[in-house]
């Protein structure tokens, strides 16, 4: 309903003029009289005030699904609420949030995707994440209950390109070891884990 009030000014403005142009007759370069100043002031007011409008409903019902960031959905992907104003809320918004990754993968997807493809996403994850990864992060990530994701993280240990860590706060981590040697500066020591933790 955020159309209503920039067409009711449109309607009055309408009749204004249409008042105008009935009652005071057109100059001689056939504009009204009357309309001058007043009624260029007026149109620009109701055309500033029908886009403000325009605008704040967008931030309303964007406000209204909270949830939209969480789940890898934003305003333009949500289909089931398209109105007149879509095109241009998406046009609107370009530039006011960061454009979305291709490889990142909305959560309600991820179930969905072949293993390697879900595979290829965790090491995208764990190069994010400088080669360390917890089951929060993956849940997190992909809205996978934890229990899937521990699952997911415990079959691609093998110890010899993932290991699973324990930290001295009781955190399993799981190190993916070629990635995070791209992380470690040079005068680490080349064996052994980059927090001094031994791997498990």
């Amino acid at each position: 309903m955020a159309w209503l009030p920039l067409v009711i000014i449109l309607l009055v403005l309408f009749r204004i003029v249409r008042r105008i142009r009935r009652y005071q007759g057109l100059d001689r370069s056939g504009r009204p009289r009357g309309l001058g100043r007043a009624g260029r002031a007026l149109g620009g007011f109701g055309l500033l005030y029908g886009l403000f409008s325009l605008l704040d409903s967008r931030q309303e019902r964007r406000n209204h699904r909270p949830n939209d960031r969480l789940d890898g959905r934003d305003a333009a992907d949500d289909r089931d609420g398209l109105d007149e104003f879509d095109a241009l809320d998406r046009l609107a918004s370009r530039g006011s949030r960061p454009p979305r990754r291709p490889e990142e993968v909305p959560p309600r997807r991820f179930a969905s995707l072949s293993a390697a493809d879900q595979e290829a996403a965790i090491y995208r994850l764990a190069f994010e994440n400088k080669g360390r990864l917890t089951v929060s992060d993956l849940v997190l990530a992909t809205g996978l209950p934890a229990k899937e994701a521990e699952a997911l993280l415990d079959k691609l240990v093998d110890n010899t390109r993932i290991g699973l860590e324990v930290t001295d706060a009781g955190i399993v981590e799981y190190e993916f070891k070629e990635i995070a040697r791209r992380f470690r500066k040079p005068g680490d020591e080349a064996g052994g884990s980059q927090s001094g933790i031994p791997s498990v």
